[in-house]
């Protein structure tokens, strides 16, 4: 009866768990190795899990009333995967969106981009033109010509890293108008 509530112990044999028929139990709660042996294996695989699906901790934008409008909008009309990867949580909630382990991180009406001027280069995918910078394991790309700009870090394990910017530009048209042509 057992085996047929836990399919596992079907296919790895009896482990002596209370309750089992024909099993003498145990004088204290302790498992046969092999079975502490898969659920060591299994809980390992749950941790990994978990730490793969962990929050991303990102710096939240100081944003006035249009950015905020433009963000928020933005925000909840990006793709619920990126690169084949799921969303995760970010904290502060709000603050961003982030996409798989290493993260794809988005914010919204920040930028921390070095040297970003009127005449930096500017590399334009699907008619939005981003700022690209080369940091020590990843890029980042900052929106360029939009009334609020967009940042994009793309790690290097995501190579090449422009590619999540092509599932990006269009929600990015959308939402954030454009004020002035990439050049």
């Amino acid at each position: 009866m057992a085996s047929a509530h836990l399919p596992w112990v079907a296919t790895h044999g009896q482990c002596g768990l209370p309750g089992d028929p024909g099993k003498p139990q145990p004088q204290r709660a302790e498992l046969p190795a092999p079975c502490r042996t898969h659920l060591a294996a299994a809980a390992i695989g749950l941790l990994t899990l978990a730490g793969c699906s962990g929050v991303v901790d990102l710096e939240p934008a100081d944003l006035d009333p249009d950015a905020e409008a433009i963000c928020a909008d933005l925000l909840t009309d990006l793709p619920r995967e990126l690169a084949g990867q799921g969303r995760r949580d970010v904290a502060p909630a709000g603050s961003g969106v982030a996409w798989g382990d290493p993260a794809v991180t988005l914010r919204c009406g920040v930028t921390d981009a070095q040297g970003l001027g009127r005449a930096s280069e500017c590399q334009v995918v699907n008619g939005v033109g981003w700022y690209p910078e080369e940091l020590s394991d990843s890029y980042r790309f900052t929106t360029v010509g939009r009334a609020t700009p967009v940042e994009v870090v793309v790690p290097d394990a995501y190579a090449p890293e422009v590619g999540p910017l092509t599932e990006l530009a269009d929600a990015v048209a959308r939402h954030d108008p454009e004020v002035r042509a990439c050049v």
